[in-house]
């Protein structure tokens, strides 16, 4: 994926998307912690809204599997000046730059705390759907896992970095 479509991406996930979410889980937490506890039922227009974190959430799997690629200064080789060179010199010099980045911005280790603070944020979103959760706040879970992993994207680079 090229750095522009990541960061389109990235813009309406995170930026337009995920705040507009963060508003109506807030709003309507007493309601889900409710409903977990069996003291409430499912309203279908608040069910659809919470249940669009499933869709949203295959496209953030999406962003966050992507970002390393995205980032990498290796796309660099494939803009001019430097797509004038041999497919040969580009294979073996993308490796290396890559390598280099790797090395240098840790992005393998955002990528991994990513996918962890993405797998909490299921979990706790599934504990909600299904009417059980371990935590005595089951939306103030979801919602922190959700600030955390939010917290994470945040802290991704917004282009691709060049030593």
């Amino acid at each position: 994926m090229k750095i522009s479509d990541w960061n389109n991406m990235r813009a309406k996930l995170h930026h337009d998307w995920l705040q507009r979410y963060f508003v109506f889980l807030n709003a309507r937490s007493a309601q889900f912690n409710d409903i977990v506890k069996g003291n409430a039922k499912w309203q279908d227009d608040i069910k659809e809204q919470f249940l669009e974190w499933q869709e949203r959430g295959a496209l953030f799997k999406t962003l966050i599997n992507e970002c390393e690629e995205a980032l990498s200064p290796r796309q660099l080789l494939y803009e001019p000046p430097l797509v004038s060179m041999s497919q040969e010199d580009k294979d073996w010099l993308g490796n290396v730059i890559h390598a280099l980045y790797l090395e240098r911005t840790g992005i393998r280790k955002m990528v991994y705390s990513l996918n962890a603070i993405f797998f909490e944020v299921n979990t706790a979103f599934k504990g909600i759907v299904n009417g059980r959760a371990d935590k005595p706040s089951p939306s103030g879970h979801f919602i922190n896992r959700l600030t955390e992993f939010s917290s994470g994207i945040s802290k991704l680079p917004h282009n691709i970095q060049v030593v």
